[in-house]
């Protein structure tokens, strides 16, 4: 039931189709009460994925500037930025459309309330990205011989890793990743 639950975009890269920048907020942790909030963005036509660790939910200053640096490597200037209805992300996207300023046209779309499917999207790329941040988090604990809490320094960094991977390394069913749909080529460059 849960394996293909939605009909997935179809993969154009000519499409005349606006792109969508999809947001939610999500939360990973075992400790009660010590579990920050994260961001998760997918952009639908390339399927890049980014994730980031916030202090709070709201419109707070990192989580601004890192989803406005998103944006930016996307490389797109016309895009809709969809979300739920949750008043948190509504007032985020608002200050991020701002800080995008005049130079980006941003439509704002939201969901609407109760729909599940509507947001279906960006829940299940969520979903990959929590996958990969577990496995992230449990390969450097076993390095490291270690277990990590949840609010360890190292916990902020591997969201953003888990994201980068994704989009790099992640082939889709055409066989391209999301970088190579984004940029046209194969990414390159050495990990350390």
């Amino acid at each position: 039931a849960v394996s293909h639950p939605h009909f997935p975009a179809p993969d154009d890269p000519g499409s005349t189709r606006l792109p969508h920048c999809l947001i939610d907020y999500f939360f990973m942790g075992q400790e009660e009460g010590k579990v920050l909030p994260m961001l998760g963005m997918k952009e639908r036509q390339s399927k890049m994925k980014f994730a980031h660790q916030v202090e709070e939910k709201g419109p707070n200053e990192y989580a601004i500037e890192a989803i406005v640096e998103d944006i930016e490597q996307l490389g797109i200037k016309r895009f809709i930025f969809k979300s739920d209805q949750e008043p948190a992300i509504l007032a985020l996207k608002e200050r991020i459309i701002e800080a995008l300023g005049k130079k980006y046209e941003v439509i704002p779309e939201e969901s609407p309330v109760g729909d599940h499917q509507a947001n279906g999207e960006i829940e299940n790329a969520i979903k990959e990205v929590e996958k990969q941040i577990r496995v992230l988090k449990i390969a450097l604990e076993q390095k490291i011989q270690r277990v990590l809490k949840d609010d360890h320094p190292i916990m902020a960094w591997i969201p953003e890793y888990a994201g980068f991977l994704l989009s790099r390394f992640q082939g889709g069913a055409n066989g391209k990743t999301p970088y190579e749909r984004l940029k046209g080529k194969e990414y390159r460059r050495a990990l350390v």
